[in-house]
């Protein structure tokens, strides 16, 4: 499940956490393994929270309706894990990140069409008003 190519996000002035969709971060279908084409983005994230040790941001992943709903949500909750992970390996705080998978409960278009579902299946980054 791959989702179409875009270019990486946060984007905007540096150092500036952009919320919203973290175009170009995708895994392996069916996985929590990221492609290797996330990490580009991954350490623009990674430079904005090491910046502002103060920040702590909320990484949700989600998926289109294919599957079950228990699938789903555990998948999302793996590669919503894979992401804090990564940016904890890369030296972020573990306590600056809260992971959260969301499974197909919260898509951005209806799941009719492969475009539809392809924009479903995605990675987020929001600033979280509290600490894990």
């Amino acid at each position: 499940m791959r989702t179409p190519a875009a270019q990486p996000r946060p984007a905007g002035p540096p150092g500036r956490l952009i919320p919203g969709v973290l175009q170009g971060v995708e895994f392996a279908p069916g996985t929590a393994r990221l492609a290797s084409g996330s990490y580009v983005v991954l350490d623009s994230l990674v430079r904005i929270l090491l910046a502002d040790p103060s920040l702590r941001v909320e990484v949700s992943a989600h998926t289109d309706n294919s599957g079950t709903a228990g699938a789903n949500l555990h998948l999302t909750n793996l590669q919503a894990e894979a992401v804090k992970n990564y940016l904890v390996t890369k030296g972020v705080p573990f306590q600056q990140v809260v992971a959260r998978g969301f499974g197909a409960t919260v898509p951005l278009t209806p799941d009719t069409t492969p475009r539809g579902r392809a924009a479903n299946r995605r990675v987020e980054v929001r600033p979280s008003a509290a600490g894990p």
